[in-house]
């Protein structure tokens, strides 16, 4: 028995949804893997703008608590009033828990504040030891200000937190001793993550053996805890993810910066936010065109009624010309039934209908494309706007870089420029075959002259010495640093003893020539000691600058205002 014969209706129906779900699923495949590659692409260039922007703001945060450390052990805090200098220290900067003095041994001197933290029981700071702590040892062994990895306090609650030390010196230059100041970890990153968590991104601060120094709340790891970040992916243009951070399989997307005292900012994303977008994405692609299907559709199958009725006519008019006998059973071309013309009339209207179809879509193509284009530029605007963004943002991380090595009071380097600015010196020098002249100046009686005078009049004295020696070195590769209160020091590359000499006499004389007048007598003067080395020939920075400071001494001991070598 032969089975039914499909219907034209039929045939033409399922043929046309067949052929529609495929151009609509790939075209919607299409769509979205562009749509994706666009997404993941912000969603990286937003992680990494916000690593790099939180990293930047931490590391200034951290540089001005650092800075205010470093100044309070330049003002001898180690002596019996010192406890003054950590009294207004804390009050400046609330965000120091605890701040102390200790001496060259690891004995605390002094300590603020005075109470525990719950405000009633006095906090004894004496007999107390630091020896052991890294923020101790570092500065005592480097001469330089430190700043520590997370860990839990003692004595003071046990909360986790950082520490801030520098060292001080004593009229010779050597270390005696440390100030050191405590933060608790959520006070430099609290207001960033809580801004960050309004954006739907987290916060993560790892110290440099990847410990957890803050994680915002609702990340899955507390602090103190140890975190290997995933190595970064091969394609620069793909996604960090870090699995189950938030819960058991919620992972998150993220990216990370350093700051320049090794500790890693990380800004994560949830994946879900990503996916979510995603399926949204996925969703507006095929919502429309399964609409349209659907519309296709139900157009075809009422053009396939109107064309199967017209042809089912002519059959059964064929079909009474085959019973008819007529002509032997032919149809007479001559007088072909109406319903024939009727048919062709219908195509005609139907292949009108297709043109205006065809013109439609045509129209609705070059829309698209045009809303394409738009969609390009608008992306290749918003990458340019990152790109001076970003731009903008290393702008400021130079900015900010220098201004972290340079003295606010003189204009001149300070100490950590000094030291920046010796190990390029160093280097070139040492490629180079020259030497490098190391000249350490001290102003002569300048505590007497800043207490009869008062602090105004002294920071007015430092700023006119410095500017008298900056004047005789007249920069260029020359570096005039103030490395202590009242000493500069000053380094030059490619001079042989004699102009080396010379250099150090005019320096002395360009603040003789100031003839600025001393509550003591006579005018402000200072004292020089220098030293030159040939890095090429072996050594090491700190040892031209332990000889320029031996010098300096011998010029004080033999009486001050004078020059030694």
């Amino acid at each position: 028995m032969r089975g039914r014969t499909p219907s034209i209706k039929s045939l033409f129906r399922g043929r046309l949804v067949a052929a529609g779900i495929v151009v609509v699923l790939a075209a919607a495949c299409a769509q979205f893997v562009h749509s994706a590659a666009l997404l993941r692409e912000a969603v990286r260039q937003r992680l990494t703008v916000t690593a790099e922007l939180s990293a930047a703001q931490i590391a200034d945060f951290i540089a001005h608590h650092q800075a205010a450390v470093s100044l309070c052990a330049a003002r001898h805090t180690l002596e019996p009033d010192g406890r003054r200098a950590l009294f207004e220290l804390r009050e400046r900067f609330p965000a120091f828990l605890t701040v102390l003095a200790a001496d060259a041994e690891g004995r605390i001197l002094h300590g603020e504040p005075q109470l525990r933290a719950d405000g009633e029981a006095p906090f004894r700071w004496a007999g107390h030891a630091v020896a052991d702590r890294d923020y101790f040892r570092v500065p005592m062994r480097t001469g330089r200000p430190y700043v520590s990895d997370v860990f839990v306090g003692r004595g003071y609650g046990d909360d986790p937190i950082i520490a801030l030390s520098a060292p001080v010196f004593d009229a010779r230059g050597r270390v005696n001793g440390i100030v050191e100041g405590s933060i608790a970890s959520p006070a430099f990153a609290a207001a960033r993550a809580e801004a960050m968590a309004r954006r739907g991104m987290a916060l993560l601060v790892l110290d440099r053996r990847g410990r957890v120094v803050y994680a915002t709340r609702d990340l899955r790891l507390r602090a103190l805890q140890t975190v290997a970040l995933p190595p970064p992916p091969a394609d620069p243009t793909a996604l960090g993810e870090l699995p189950d951070v938030y819960a058991p399989g919620e992972g998150a997307h993220f990216a990370s910066a350093r700051t320049g005292f090794g500790w890693t900012v990380v800004v994560l994303e949830p994946v879900e936010r990503l996916n979510g977008e995603l399926r949204l994405n996925a969703f507006n692609l095929l919502f429309p065109g399964l609409l349209a299907l659907i519309a296709a559709v139900w157009a075809a199958s009422a053009l396939a009624g109107r064309l199967a009725q017209p042809i089912r006519t002519l059959a059964l008019r064929m079909r009474e010309y085959a019973f008819d006998g007529e002509g032997n059973g032919h149809l007479p071309l001559p007088s072909a039934p109406a319903e024939i013309r009727d048919l062709t009339d219908a195509f005609n209207r139907m292949g009108q209908r297709l043109s205006e179809s065809y013109e439609t879509l045509r129209s609705a193509l070059v829309e698209k494309n045009r809303l394409g284009d738009e969609l390009t530029r608008t992306v290749q605007e918003r990458e340019e706007v990152i790109a001076e963004r970003t731009a903008a943002l290393r702008r400021a991380n130079s900015e900010l870089r220098a201004l972290s090595a340079t003295d606010a009071l003189t204009g001149c380097s300070n100490y950590r420029g000094f030291v920046q600015a010796m190990a390029m010196l160093w280097q070139r020098a040492g490629d180079e075959y020259q030497t490098v002249t190391a000249f350490m100046c001290d102003i002569d009686r300048f505590k007497r002259y800043n207490d009869a005078l008062g602090h105004p009049a002294g920071d007015a004295c430092l700023r006119r010495v410095a500017a008298a020696l900056r004047g005789v070195m007249q920069l260029g590769e020359d570096v005039v640093a103030r490395v202590g209160g009242e000493e500069f020091a000053v380094l030059v590359r490619g001079l042989d003893r004699a102009q080396a000499r010379a250099v150090a006499h005019r320096l002395h004389d360009a603040v003789g020539a100031l003839q600025m007048p001393h509550p003591d007598g006579g005018t402000v003067s200072i004292s020089v000691g220098w030293a030159q080395v040939e890095p090429a020939e072996g050594g090491v920075p700190e040892d031209l600058v332990a000889a320029a400071d031996a010098a300096l001494y011998r010029a004080k001991e033999a009486g001050r205002d004078r020059v030694a070598e």
